[in-house]
């Protein structure tokens, strides 16, 4: 190990952590309010209905939550017929809200599969999301899984009925009638609380800590989108920084990993070439913005936010990204001059935050 390197890593941590530190005595000596939320024992009598504006009231335990685990349910995806797109939302959103995901897994379309995982997940995380088996055939037993994992009996929920009927209406009214098969989706376990998003009869169902969600993307997307104040973490963001470099990622291996064992509370990752569609030479192929002009040799990199940044050739993409903003930001300076010239240090989400 680099020990001057190490140490000096080592020692804009701990003056982080002294930060950090004096910040929290001085919070315990402010007034305390009352904790919002609901112990995660309560056992409701009836279904409760809500909308994604009033999301925010309740998040069904007493403290805000911290970890999360994914339960991606459907045969389709274990036997490739489709592409799981879903976790990779989850992810990203949770990144956003302050929300560690720490689990993601795929399971089969069995009732006692997904009930002894909801059960298993759900005591060992603060929340757990499912996606997939609500729809109206055969192989959809989410519902019926999870309300054997809570001991709670199906039950239909009558404004789902209703929206459902109202849709079918308007959309299909000669066509597709609200047949048994389609009743089976507003079936849900009872004592769940309902959410609902604009534009969509179909509910974000939750049973104590369990999110149900459908598999399809885009309505998993725009659910799971209207309703994260559910379970965005109350005054808790995380800090990334990125870094572009030319040398090889076995060249830098000892570095990176000075660096996090010097400050473990940073996360530290490389991957080569995987952030951005690249050619040949690891150069990307985009446009630049009408007036602009590229310099010789550089490439670009066009971000989710349309931001463009030049470049020069890169192999591997390194990431700093922490709870600390001031120990990410110093081990990420740190990286940069120890990784030569052409690093290249930018600050895409460098600060996502989750403060409600």
């Amino acid at each position: 190990m680099n020990s001057a390197f190490a140490l000096h890593v080592r020692s804009c941590c701990i003056l982080a952590a002294l930060s950090d530190a004096a910040a929290f005595h001085a919070s315990r000596l402010a007034p305390q309010l009352p904790r919002a939320g609901l112990p995660l024992t309560r056992r409701f009598s009836a279904v409760q209905h809500k909308t994604a504006s009033s999301a925010v009231d309740v998040i069904g335990m007493a403290e805000a939550p911290k970890t999360a685990a994914a339960l991606i349910i459907g045969d389709e995806v274990l036997r490739g017929k489709t592409l799981d797109t879903n976790s990779h939302t989850l992810a990203k959103l949770l990144f956003r809200c302050g929300v560690t995901l720490r689990k993601i897994e795929v399971i089969s379309d069995e009732i006692e599969v997904i009930s002894e995982a909801v059960k298993r997940l759900s005591d060992t995380h603060d929340i757990l999301f499912t996606s997939g088996g609500i729809g109206p055939t055969h192989d959809d037993m989410t519902y019926e899984a999870i309300g054997q994992a809570f001991d709670a009996p199906l039950e239909y929920h009558q404004p789902t009925l209703a929206a459902m009927e109202d849709f079918y209406a308007q959309k299909h009214p000669d066509h597709l009638p609200l047949n048994d098969a389609r009743k089976r989706m507003a079936l849900i376990p009872a004592g769940s609380t309902v959410y609902n998003t604009e534009g969509l009869w179909v509910p974000l169902v939750r049973v104590r800590n369990v999110h149900i969600l459908p598999g399809v993307p885009h309505l998993f997307a725009k659910m799971l989108t209207a309703n994260q104040d559910l379970f965005k973490a109350k005054n808790v963001s995380f800090y990334r920084r990125i870094i572009y470099t030319s040398m090889a990622e076995g060249s830098i291996a000892g570095i990176l990993g000075d660096a996090a064992k010097a400050c473990p509370e940073v996360s530290i990752g490389s991957y080569p070439r995987s952030l951005f569609p690249s050619n040949e030479h690891g150069k990307t192929d985009t446009d630049l913005p009408p007036g602009e002009s590229a310099k010789s040799g550089a490439s670009t990199i066009v971000t989710d936010q349309g931001k463009v940044y030049h470049t020069l050739q890169f192999y591997v993409c390194v990431t700093v990204e922490g709870r600390e903003e001031s120990s990410v930001l110093r081990v990420a300076d740190d990286l940069l001059q120890k990784l030569g010239h052409d690093a290249e240090l930018h600050e895409e989400d460098v600060r996502v935050q989750s403060k409600i």
